[in-house]
C-alpha cells in the first residue's frame, strides 16, 4: 500500500505478513500433511527433513492447542515459531519444545504461526496437493484418505473452504488446464484413469 501522506511511501498490510507466514516457509517441493484441523496446514519437506505447521486462531480469545505428531516417522525436539497477530508481523519467537511427539502451544487471538521443525522424517503417505492457477484464481486440489478429491479455491485473498468434487482415487490428483476448463486426473483403485 502506497502512503496517504503523498511521500510515497510503502505500507505493508498485515494480510502481507499473513502470507509470509505461508510463503516464507512452505517452498517448491514440500508435501502437503493431511492433518483433521480446518484451521491448520502441515507440510513436510523431505530434502531437509522439515516439518511446518501454519495454524491460525480466527476467534477473540487465546486458543490452546494441542497437535499429535505421532503421523512423522521421527519429529525434531524443537519448534521456531514465527507470529503475525496485532502486535507482530512475522515475528520469531522463543524455540518451543516437542516431547512425546506432542507440541502443545498457546495462540493468541486473530493470529497466524508457523511452526518450524527441523530433524523430522516421514515414511507415510502424504495429501500432496496440484495446484494451478486459473484466471484471477489458484485452485488446490487433494485427495482425502478415502479417495474423494477436494478443492479449495483462493481468490481475491480469500480461501474459499475445502469442497468435494467426487472421485475415487488411488493417489493424487493432477491438474492441467485446457483453454479456458480446467481438468482433473488421477488414477483410481483398479488402476483406470479418472
Amino acid at each position: 500500500d502506497i502512503s496517504s501522506g503523498g511521500n510515497g511511501a510503502l505500507t505493508f498490510p498485515k494480510r502481507y505478513y499473513v502470507m509470509g507466514n505461508y510463503s516464507k516457509f512452505v517452498r517448491p517441493g514440500y508435501r502437503m500433511v493431511n492433518n483433521s484441523d480446518p484451521n491448520t496446514f502441515t507440510a513436510y519437506d523431505p530434502a531437509s527433513q522439515t516439518a511446518v505447521i501454519v495454524v491460525t486462531n480466527p476467534t477473540t480469545s487465546t486458543e490452546q492447542v494441542d497437535y499429535d505428531l505421532s503421523g512423522f516417522t521421527t519429529v525434531g525436539g524443537a519448534a521456531t515459531p514465527y507470529q503475525t497477530d496485532t502486535s507482530e508481523d512475522l515475528a520469531q519467537l522463543s524455540t518451543v519444545g516437542v516431547s512425546g511427539n506432542r507440541l502443545s502451544v498457546s495462540l493468541p487471538a486473530q493470529s497466524v504461526t508457523t511452526y518450524v521443525i527441523p530433524g523430522t522424517t516421514f515414511t507415510g503417505s502424504s495429501d500432496a496437493s496440484s495446484v494451478s492457477p486459473y484466471g484471477s484464481q489458484t485452485q488446490v486440489f487433494a485427495t482425502a484418505g478415502s479417495g474423494a478429491v477436494y478443492s479449495d479455491v483462493r481468490s481475491g485473498g480469500d480461501w474459499s473452504g475445502w469442497r468435494s468434487i467426487g472421485g475415487d482415487l488411488a493417489d493424487q490428483p493432477v491438474v492441467t488446464q485446457y483453454g479456458t476448463q480446467l481438468d482433473v486426473f488421477g488414477r483410481a483403485p483398479d488402476g483406470a484413469t479418472e
